[in-house]
Parts: C-alpha cells; structure tokens; sequence
C-alpha cells in the first residue's frame, strides 16, 4: 500500500492519473454497446405502448433485454475495476462453446446481413477452462465484434469467422486451453500486428482504440497471453491461452464440433 508521502509525490500522481484515466476509457468502452442497447430497446418499449392497442408482451419482452443489457454493463464496470486494482481475476469454470454462443446470439441478425459465416471446432475435452467468466466473455466478445467489423468491406470471397480450442502443454506443467479466432477479414499490418494491442490505437471510426488492449491485460492477469498475426493467405489470427478446466486432457487429438445455436454456426462433421 502507498504512504501519503507516495501518494502525494509528482510522479505517483501522474502515475494514478494515467490510470485512472486508462479505467475510464476501458468501461467507457466496455459499456458502450450495452447502453447503445438500453437505449435502443427503451425507443421500442416506448414505440409498442403507444400503439393505439397498446401490446404489453413486446413492451415486455424490450424491458427484459433492457434489464439484462444493464446488468451486462454493471459486470463490465466491476470486471474493470478488479482488472485496474489487480486483485485477480476470479476461478469460474467456463464453457467456451456456451460462452461463444452467449457471445454471438445477440449478433445473429448482423452476421447473417453481411453473408458471415461463423463457425466453431474444439479439441475434445477443450472446452472447459477456468476463468473469470465475464472477462473471458469480454475478451471473445472483443475478438468477435473486431472480425465482423473487418469483414464488413470484404467483396470477391467467403466472409468467414471460425473460433477453435485446443489443450496446450505447458513446459512446467499444468494444462491450458489455446483459443484461436480468425477471420477472412482486412487483416493487420504484416510488419507490426502487434501494433493493434497499444492503447488509443484504432483505425476505426469512433473507436477508442481500447478493446484489444483491455483483451491483453485480461489474458496477461490470468497468466496467459495475447498474440496476433495476419492471415493467410487473407485476414488475421488471434490467439490466447487460458487456465484449462477439470476436463481437458492433453492427449486429446480428435476434433468435435461445438454445440452452437443453428442459426449462427456452419457445422463440420
């Protein structure tokens, strides 16, 4: 813990500043999407009310996204503020193939209107790993909403977005999970991919230039790390490693496919 001298010094009120201000903009950016849906669904709340025969069951069903929108932004502001006092992140055992489809459920309509097709492959055994459950769905949530945006302007071949796990040998032992996203998308800068992960970097029009660099740290503070590379021959390759669950094994080979929504995956045999 810091004294008051230590506080009260030029160099660790820069230092607190910076990251506070780091905090700021990672639940601005976090909460971005779950307010835009509060507000979007509160207009339509509003709309089935105040039709001449007013329709309470759609009225309904809106406010049950608004509650559940607002609870997700709530989780996301404590997530950050865990991450920003490095408390450590919690020790959930988590589904990935249940959290990719929690993930991409609310995203259907936007993939299937720009011709995207997502589909899922885990290692046997390779679903489970140990987490905290809402940074971990922050992280795919992030890598998601990132490849669909780079697929947004690809013309002349398959928009594709696949999501895989593996178990991972570790050198001093203990199992963990590899997760791969990639995407036939823009791709990254073939000289400095790891430029994207830099704070307040973004080549997107009102981004924050947040999301990758919150996916680091919360990877890093689960003892795991973050890479990217570009495709090939198109679009890029992100990868992370996590804790495994109690169900991984790492002589596991064979490849099955996730349980995934139908609407959303392309299934492989």
């Amino acid at each position: 813990m810091c004294s008051m001298n230590d506080i009260s010094s030029p160099q660790a009120r820069q230092a607190r500043l910076a990251r506070i201000g780091q905090l700021a903009a990672a639940i601005g950016h976090e909460v971005q999407q779950p307010l835009a849906g509060i507000a979007l669904n509160a207009e339509a709340a509003l709309r089935w009310l105040d039709r001449p025969q007013a329709d309470v069951a759609q009225a309904k069903a809106a406010l049950v996204v608004i509650v559940e929108a607002a609870a997700r932004a709530n989780e996301a502001v404590r997530s950050m503020r865990r991450l920003a006092q490095q408390n450590g992140p919690g020790n959930d055992i988590c589904w990935l193939d249940a959290m990719l489809a929690e993930v991409t459920v609310p995203l259907r309509e936007r993939l299937a209107g720009q011709g995207i097709v997502l589909s899922a492959h885990f290692a046997s055994g390779a679903c489970a790993v140990r987490a905290d459950r809402v940074q971990l769905r922050q992280v795919l949530h992030n890598l998601t909403i990132n490849a669909i945006d780079a697929l947004g302007g690809v013309d002349g071949r398959a928009r594709t977005l696949q999501v895989s796990a593996r178990p991972q040998r570790q050198a001093g032992g203990g199992a963990r999970v590899l997760v791969t996203v990639s995407d036939s998308g823009k791709g990254l800068p073939r000289q400095a991919p790891e430029s994207v992960f830099e704070p307040l970097v973004t080549n997107k029009a009102g981004g924050m230039g947040m999301g990758l660099a919150i996916c680091r740290a919360i990877i890093e503070a689960h003892g795991g790390v973050l890479r990217a590379r570009p495709g090939d021959p198109h679009g890029s390759v992100f990868e992370f490693t996590v804790p495994a669950g109690p169900a991984v094994s790492l002589d596991a080979a064979s490849e099955v496919s996730a349980h995934p929504p139908r609407h959303a995956y392309a299934r492989h045999g």
